[in-house]
């Protein structure tokens, strides 16, 4: 055989085998990044459907926790159903509780939908409910027998969720089935138990998800986890006759319940035998043809394959995840399908850090929210008592000066989800807070603030931060206001940050005391992760790091007897507004 036909046969048979190896190698790749990419994206929605769920839930979790703890300066809802845990009550009494909590729930469900109507069943079997629908508990029904009922009591506070079946109670719901909502009741101050509260909702509560379906989803099913009983399902008659449907679970994390989603994967299927016949033809006209242009196509064919190994070389070492040469991508053979499904993997990776930062930024924003948030209820109930306490006495001026004093630090606390405000603004709820402590301890503080400049009253600082150190300064520095002192607020320019002292002439910490609190608040981030509730320096400290970085934060001076100095280090920013102090 002559050398040019040995040649060619032997370039065939390499050309043969290193093709078909090639276009192995090609739809190996091209299945497993598919089958991750769609296992992925199965679970990402998986999990938002689960988040979606866990928010709609989370709103009836607040409904009830807003509506048990509701009060007002004439009113406690607490304190009214505690009348209840026996029989000695007048019919009176039962209209005033029964307008009251009407009152209270058309408030919370005001601009609300999917709720049917709200109840509170007490001790004795009482129903008081408030319905902005056609729904609502049948007259002189008794609930104290029922599941779901000693289900709440069961729970000790935590949501219960449970789907009653053809129920006879239910005025216009008789043989529908329907969801109920439920958590017990306690008394604030006693822990006993006053009542379950119930929010009723349609099973179609959940038909939300559908909305935010998976591709391809055929049906799902809303399971309660303990029991495995279906809250709610919509399922495809044509699932049965389908052998390439398949189910997938995923549990909530937060409440007892989970989502099974049933898919169908025959698009994947057909996808990949055309793309597996797409490549066996490539390779047969690659390989007919090749014995002719084998040089050129040689050429031609390294080419992008060296391109493209140096892009991902080069995208490995520099942690940079682009291609900027996306010519190849066009071609259909197997370049053209490395190019693509590299190109795929690529947006899919830039997609997952995207989506990673913004879901870490997003944790932060909520973790900054819920720390900023914790008030100290003490506090905020021992005030009320003083309230009451000089109501009954005499009718003096302090009672209007405590209450104005305590709305305005209300409204200041809780407006909105801001992270921040002007230092007046911030100064003058610690002025409030003086007011109600003076009147709350029959005395005077040496209360006094020294400020640089009055441009300094412009800058913007996180809100709260400064009422929790002066409370520790009376709380700890002096004996709960027992003992007279000083407090000073030193307000100052530091670089290009700014400098607040707050000092108090107290008793102050021996070496001890100053290096536990100091080893704390370097761990304050750690520590108040894993703790349900953290008031004052710990709380103040997380925020401040998480919001400006470990560079700034608090720092402790203090010795025994001779009083202590806090500071509190932040970036300087100034936004004018016409309100000063």
């Amino acid at each position: 055989m002559k050398i040019q036909k040995k040649l060619m046969l032997y370039t065939l048979v390499i050309t043969g085998l290193s093709l078909l190896s090639l276009g192995f190698y090609s739809y190996t790749f091209y299945y497993n990044n598919s089958s991750k990419e769609m296992k992925a994206n199965t679970n990402s929605v998986m999990h938002q459907a689960i988040d979606t769920l866990n928010k709609q839930i989370d709103e009836i979790d607040i409904l009830t926790e807003k509506a048990q703890f509701y009060s007002k300066s004439s009113y406690n809802l607490m304190n009214d159903l505690r009348k209840y845990k026996s029989n000695n009550y007048s019919k009176e009494d039962l209209y005033y509780t029964n307008e009251e909590i009407k009152g209270i729930f058309s408030t919370l469900l005001y601009r609300t939908s999917n709720i049917n109507f709200l109840a509170i069943i007490t001790l004795n079997g009482h129903i008081f409910s408030y319905s902005n629908t056609y729904k609502d508990f049948s007259y002189g029904f008794n609930p104290l027998s029922e599941p779901w009922y000693k289900e709440a009591l069961k729970a000790k506070g935590d949501l219960v969720i449970s789907i009653q079946q053809e129920n006879n109670y239910i005025v216009n719901g008789y043989n529908e089935s329907t969801i109920f909502f439920t958590r017990a009741i306690y008394d604030f101050y006693s822990k006993k138990l006053l009542g379950v509260m119930l929010v009723n909702c349609e099973p179609d509560f959940f038909r939300f998800i559908s909305e935010n379906s998976l591709q391809n989803m055929v049906g799902f099913q809303v399971i309660k986890s303990d029991s495995f009983e279906t809250l709610y399902e919509n399922l495809n008659k044509q699932m049965d006759t389908n052998p390439y449907i398949k189910n997938q679970t995923l549990a909530s994390t937060e409440y007892p319940i989970q989502i099974r989603a049933f898919i169908d994967f025959s698009d994947y299927h057909k996808l990949l035998f055309k793309t597996f016949v797409t490549i066996i033809l490539i390779l047969g006209i690659v390989l007919a043809v090749s014995s002719v242009i084998f040089y050129f196509f040689s050429k031609k064919f390294t080419l992008p394959i060296i391109n493209l190994s140096k892009v991902m070389r080069k995208n490995s070492m520099n942690n940079i995840y682009c291609l900027e040469d996306s010519s190849f991508s066009n071609q259909n053979n197997e370049i053209g399908t490395l190019y693509r499904e590299y190109q795929k993997m690529l947006t899919t990776l830039n997609q997952y850090l995207t989506e990673k930062i913004a879901f870490e930024k997003t944790l932060l924003t909520t973790e900054m929210n819920v720390y900023k948030n914790q008030i100290d209820s003490h506090f905020l109930y021992n005030t009320l008592e003083s309230i009451n306490s000089l109501a009954e006495l005499e009718d003096i001026e302090e009672i209007s000066i405590i209450t104005i004093a305590l709305s305005d630090m209300f409204k200041y606390a809780s407006n909105g989800f801001a992270n921040d405000a002007q230092l007046s603004d911030e100064l003058k709820h610690v002025e409030d807070y003086l007011k109600i402590q003076e009147i709350r301890y029959q005395k005077k503080f040496d209360y006094e603030v020294k400020i640089q400049s009055d441009e300094l009253y412009h800058s913007i600082v996180p809100k709260l931060i400064l009422q929790p150190l002066v409370e520790n300064a009376i709380n700890h520095g002096f004996n709960k206001g027992h003992l007279d002192g000083k407090i000073r607020l030193h307000i100052s320019l530091h670089g290009d940050n700014l400098l607040i002292q707050v000092s108090d002439n107290g008793r102050g910490m021996n070496n001890a005391e100053l290096h536990k609190l100091r080893k704390k608040l370097k761990d304050a981030v750690t520590i108040i992760r894993h703790l349900e509730s953290h008031i004052g320096l710990i709380n103040i400290e997380t925020r401040l790091v998480l919001t400006f970085g470990k560079d700034y934060g608090l720092t402790i001076e203090s010795a025994l007897d001779q009083g202590t100095n806090v500071i509190v280090l932040i970036p300087l920013m100034i936004r004018r507004t016409e309100h000063l102090v």
